[in-house]
């Protein structure tokens, strides 16, 4: 392995670890990097260059995917399409669009604390 593609390695090696520390839950972060160590050990005898330059190149596809999946402090991108109309009443009505469309008490409890609610499906 010449010295700029094991630099290159090794950078992309730490990259990956540095990224998956940014994964909020215990379990996914250190499944990842037990499966990114797992993979670097598992390849670390590879010879020829040309494999050697198709690992690279998907460790940085999924240094891509870690990045997207980890990344709590930067939003990732994403396709607007159609923009919404903002302001407060056009939250109000993305608010109320979403509730139940009506309450009624469980048989037997007239109480007016203890209401079920009952989904009303519209179209």
């Amino acid at each position: 392995m010449a010295a700029s593609s094991r630099a290159q390695v090794l950078d992309l090696y730490r990259a990956m670890l540095r990224e998956c520390k940014h994964f909020s839950a215990y379990n996914y972060r250190t499944y990842a990097i037990r499966r990114i160590r797992d993979a670097f050990r598992e390849n670390k005898s590879a010879k020829d260059p040309v494999e050697i330059q198709t690992l690279v190149s998907k460790a940085k596809r999924d240094l891509g995917m870690i990045r997207r999946q980890g990344s709590s402090r930067r939003p990732a991108p994403v396709s607007l399409g159609r923009q919404r109309p903002r302001g407060r009443r056009a939250e109000s009505r993305a608010r109320t669009s979403n509730m139940c469309t009506s309450v009624t008490a469980l048989p037997g409890r007239s109480h007016p604390s203890s209401p079920v609610l009952t989904l009303a499906l519209q179209p």
